[in-house]
């Protein structure tokens, strides 16, 4: 069963006008690795027609192949590699990939878009996820989503200065103990050994929030996450993904990756006004 998500996403948007200009055409993909993913294969995620963002199911007809592909990681970039035309995934019949003539040089997952410009203009650095600030901030969510007496972890936070503003903001993941395995990796998937978690628990969360300064004080939004699935839905791991400037606009995107046992998919949201917004999404699996 595909999992059951609360995620501020842009599922349904087609076209997302964008407060700025920036750059010509985009097509923008995402490379998984994993149990589950070849890393040959990239995930259509959308694109950027100029003005506005633009869903993969409306951008997917309009890759030719051919097209070269700049690819990005954790630690910058990751090399550069053409792609041939989209086809749709037979996992599960909706997404699109995109096969591409070499895996991009990543130990991790990466991103890649056909942009020229730089798309990490400002390097993320990551902060203790024992802060007592960002476990406070987690538990006050779990509170807010009926999730009390249970243990309370952060298993990664970042910050960044998203719009270039000069004043950073931080992006937190929070996951259930139960939800990672010994080594941190995603136990849904079943790695390094162990069964794939395949059920949920009332107890279990995974969730990505922002942290940032509004109004002159601290607020947190939570973008995209699971909370209390029952037995009969599949657990999801949510994972923050390189922030990154995909329409070259100046500004870097949040990007959010989340994963269950027969696959996977990726949130992307703006700032704007001092709120994340969603403009780009798509996941594939069984």
């Amino acid at each position: 069963m595909r999992p059951t998500l609360l995620a501020l996403a842009a599922a349904s948007v087609l076209l997302v006008p964008s407060g700025r200009p920036s750059s010509g055409r985009v097509t923008i993909i995402d490379v998984f690795r994993g149990k589950m993913y070849d890393p040959s294969f990239g995930l259509v995620i959308g694109g950027w027609d100029g003005n506005n963002w633009v869903s993969d199911k409306a951008w997917h007809g309009r890759i030719r192949g051919s097209e070269r592909y700049r690819f990005y990681g954790a630690n910058g970039t990751a090399g550069e590699a053409s792609g041939g035309k989209a086809l749709v995934s037979e996992a599960s019949g909706a997404a699109w990939n995109v096969k591409l003539q070499h895996a991009p040089a990543a130990d991790g997952d990466c991103m890649g878009l056909t942009g020229a410009w730089n798309a990490m203009p400002r390097k993320s650095r990551d902060l203790n996820p024992d802060s007592a600030v960002f476990r406070a901030a987690v538990a006050e969510v779990l509170r807010a989503h009926g999730l009390t007496g249970v243990p309370v972890k952060v298993t990664r936070a970042i910050q960044v200065d998203l719009d270039g503003d000069g004043t950073d903001e931080a992006i937190i993941c929070a996951n259930h103990p139960r939800l990672m395995d010994a080594r941190g990796g995603p136990a849904v998937e079943g790695t390094n050994g162990h069964e794939p978690l395949t059920q949920g628990r009332k107890a279990d969360y995974s969730f990505v929030m922002l942290r940032h300064q509004r109004g002159g004080r601290y607020v947190s939004e939570v973008l995209s996450g699971q909370f209390s699935p029952g037995r009969n839905d599949t657990p999801t791991i949510s994972e923050i993904g390189t922030p990154l400037d995909l329409n070259g606009d100046g500004r870097m995107e949040i990007v959010i990756r989340w994963r269950y046992y027969e696959g996977g998919g990726v949130h992307v949201f703006e700032m704007k006004n001092g709120r994340a917004r969603p403009v780009l999404e798509a996941s594939d699996g069984a």
